[in-house]
């Protein structure tokens, strides 16, 4: 008969089930492996029972039916025609719900992590949350929660799995109140994880400041001024003067 399978494990466990996985066995035992039987033995039982009653061909199998919060032993066998191999050693898990730190992946790649829209165009981030159990999922501007979605600033988000959820934070026409940072946080007990992208809205800048007219002469002057509070999100790269003429009553 073969040896008994090597590297046997779980992938992956939940209150009422577990995935174990295994690579074949070191000898066959001149014999091509046909396949594998798992046997479970819960804490309070004296004897081993099997998990599949057909052989299973595959080097995964997912057992169900456990009970929660119980401790479980598990073991493997493999089978060729000459007969089956010894058990091997026992693996032995507590059946729980598996706890994943939060994890978050951007859905669209922004350059430098920073968005730059003219005023009146759309923007939209949305990004995967992964965790468990599922995380708390968070939305903040300029390091401010946000507490509740608005007409201008809309949140979505919608859990897609057991360890999975997606959020989008979007701004159906930019304005140039929506520019700063925009930080997405997923937490839950195994811990946190955050990303920032920072948006910029370009506009028209707002007019200079304090005009004044000094050095008045018949046919000059100069004119000073202080810049603009808003350059709209882009440099300043040169300023338009006009004039109009203002005639004086002609005298009678």
């Amino acid at each position: 008969p073969p040896s008994y399978p090597e590297k046997f494990h779980y992938t992956e466990r939940t209150k009422n089930s577990i995935t174990l996985a295994w690579k074949p066995p070191r000898s066959d035992g001149g014999s091509p492996v046909i396949g594998y039987f798992v046997e479970k033995k819960r804490q309070d039982q004296q004897a081993f029972e099997p998990c599949n009653t057909e052989i299973c061909p595959n080097m995964t199998l997912t057992v169900e039916g456990l009970e929660e919060a119980w401790m479980y032993e598990f073991r493997i066998k493999c089978a060729n025609l000459i007969g089956e191999s010894e058990p091997s050693i026992p693996l032995t898990v507590v059946i729980q719900d598996d706890e994943v730190g939060p994890e978050i992946h951007m859905l669209k790649h922004f350059t430098a992590d920073c968005i730059t829209v003219k005023k009146g165009e759309p923007i939209e981030i949305p990004a995967d949350i992964i965790g468990l159990p599922i995380p708390k999922i968070e939305w903040f501007k300029d390091d401010v929660l946000i507490d509740q979605p608005t007409e201008t600033l809309l949140m979505e988000t919608e859990v897609t799995g057991r360890l999975n959820a997606k959020t989008t934070l979007s701004i159906p026409a930019a304005n140039r109140r929506d520019r700063g940072s925009y930080t997405v946080s997923a937490s839950n007990n195994m811990g946190s994880a955050k990303h920032t992208v920072y948006v910029m809205v370009l506009d028209r800048p707002t007019p200079p400041r304090n005009l004044a007219v000094s050095n008045i002469r018949a046919e000059s002057c100069y004119l000073n001024w202080d810049p603009p509070v808003d350059n709209g999100g882009s440099e300043l790269t040169n300023y338009i003067i006009q004039r109009k003429e203002v005639l004086k009553d002609q005298p009678e």
